[in-house]
Formats: structure tokens, sequence, C-alpha cells
């Protein structure tokens, strides 16, 4: 469910993320935006305690670690987003290319985690590595980051289809 609720709030997301440099500075905006992202931070949050839960479930040591990760960053950039926007305007190049490193890092090491335990859980698991590669890749690449955003949209459905499936076992 939290899988679910990340992938709708992430197109908003992005939109009032775009929205942010029209130079709307009134209170509704700011609080909207806040909410948007804590919302976006809680529901990743959560999301991914699940694979995270996986990891510890079937002793996998790269999924025990990486979703911890994701999870502090994802936190800690949503809260750099809301509050950069309005101390550190002329970083935001800076922020979203130390993202993509980050984020295309980790995505990297997750879709590796996932392919190690593809021969207990079957091709959904394997294409959802994959992915998960291709999409890392595609950020760190910081060229290719466009493509990589748009990879997120099948990576995040993928990976609510798996922790559904994984739950029933």
């Amino acid at each position: 469910m939290f899988g679910i609720v990340y992938f709708v709030i992430g197109f908003l997301e992005s939109a009032a993320d775009i929205y942010q440099f029209t130079g709307d500075s009134s209170n509704l905006n700011k609080i909207l935006y806040m909410l948007l992202k804590l919302i976006s931070a809680v529901s990743y949050v959560f999301f991914f305690l699940g694979f995270y839960t996986i990891g510890r479930v079937f002793k996998n040591s790269i999924l025990r670690t990486i979703p911890l990760l994701l999870m502090g960053f994802l936190v800690l950039s949503n809260f750099i987003d809301v509050y950069s926007r309005q101390w550190f305007g002329d970083t935001i190049a800076s922020n979203v290319i130390a993202e993509c490193l980050v984020f295309g890092s980790l995505q990297i090491a997750f879709g590796i985690g996932l392919l190690q335990i593809k021969d207990t859980f079957g091709r959904l698991t394997q294409v959802s590595g994959i992915v998960e590669i291709v999409l890392g890749v595609s950020l760190a690449t910081i060229l290719l980051a466009p493509l990589g955003v748009f990879l997120m949209i099948p990576a995040i459905l993928l990976e609510v289809l798996l922790l559904y499936r994984l739950s029933r076992v």
C-alpha cells in the first residue's frame, strides 16, 4: 500500500518540484510543498522497510543495508529540497547532480541485491533487479538522468508487485 501511495505522490511531487521555479513564495505553496515532501518520505520509508525485512529474513546483506541507505538519503534529499529552495537557490544544480550520483549508485547496488535472490523468487525478481541497475546507471551517468527519471515509473511498479508477491511467500 505504501508503495502505491509513494508512486502516486511521486507525480504530484514532480509537478510541485517544477512549480517551485515559478517564484511563488506564498505560504500555501510552501505548506503544500512541505506536505507533499513529507508524505513522499514517510510512504517511501514504509515501502522500503519491506525490502529491508526481506533482506533480514533471507540473510541478504545488500538488501539489509541498501534500503536503509535509500530511506535515509531520500528523507535527507526531501529535507534539502524543501529548505534549499529558500536559502540556497544557486545550489539546485549541484544538489541534482549529487542526488543522481548517490541514488544512482544505491539503485545499482539495490538491483544487485535483488539479483542475488532471483533463484529463490524467480523471474520477477530478476527483471526488477535488471531494471534497478539500468535505472541506477542512467542516474549515475547524469547525462542519462532524464531516462532514469522515466525508468522510475516501471521500477516502482515492479517493486510494488515484487513486495506483494514476496509477502505471499
